[in-house]
C-alpha cells in the first residue's frame, strides 16, 4: 500500500482555500465477523477502530495498538483495503489534512479491558454506512459494502 501513487488516493472532502491544515496520518480497521457483521465503536459518536499514527509506528502497528486500546482485542488476518484523504475540521485538533490507511481484519484474542471505555457495536455494515461520525469513514464503509456485494454476487 505504501506504493500507491498520491493521485490514486481518493479525496473525500476537498481542501478549502485560505485554510491552514495540519497533516494527520491515521490508520483504521474494519473488523469483520463470520456472520457478515462488523465491529465499530461508540463513544458519543460512532467510528471505525483506529486513530492517529504515532512517531515510529507504521500503519499496521497503529491499528494493532489502537484495537487493543479501544477494544482490548488483538487482530488477525489483517489485509490492506484503501487509502483516503480528507480535509476537515475536528473538534479536538482543528483543521486537519487526514490521510487514512484502511485495513480489514478479524478480532483474535481478548488481552485486556479497553482503556478507552468504548462500546463495541457488532452490526451489519449497512446499518452504519451513513451514520459514522467522519465523512471519510462513511465513504470507506460504503465502498466496503459495495465490494462485498460484488464478491457475493460472483459466487
Amino acid at each position: 500500500m505504501e506504493n500507491l501513487e498520491e493521485s490514486s488516493i481518493n479525496v473525500i472532502k476537498p481542501k478549502e482555500k485560505d485554510i491552514n491544515y495540519t497533516k494527520r496520518k491515521a490508520a483504521y480497521v474494519i473488523v469483520e465477523q463470520e456472520d457478515g457483521k462488523i465491529a465499530i465503536l461508540k463513544h458519543n459518536e460512532t467510528f471505525l477502530i483506529g486513530g492517529g499514527i504515532e512517531p515510529g509506528e507504521n500503519e499496521e502497528e497503529t491499528i494493532r495498538r489502537e484495537c487493543i486500546e479501544e477494544t482490548g482485542y488483538t487482530l488477525k488476518n489483517i489485509k490492506p483495503f484503501d487509502i483516503v484523504k480528507s480535509y476537515e475540521f475536528n473538534k479536538k485538533y482543528g483543521n486537519l489534512e487526514i490521510e487514512a490507511t484502511i485495513y480489514t481484519a478479524e478480532f483474535d484474542n481478548k488481552v485486556r479491558e479497553s482503556i478507552e471505555h468504548n462500546e463495541i457495536i457488532i452490526c451489519y455494515p449497512e446499518e452504519y454506512k451513513n451514520n459514522l461520525y467522519h465523512e471519510y469513514q462513511r465513504y470507506v464503509l460504503r465502498k466496503y459494502i459495495n465490494q462485498k456485494g460484488k464478491k457475493s454476487n460472483a459466487k
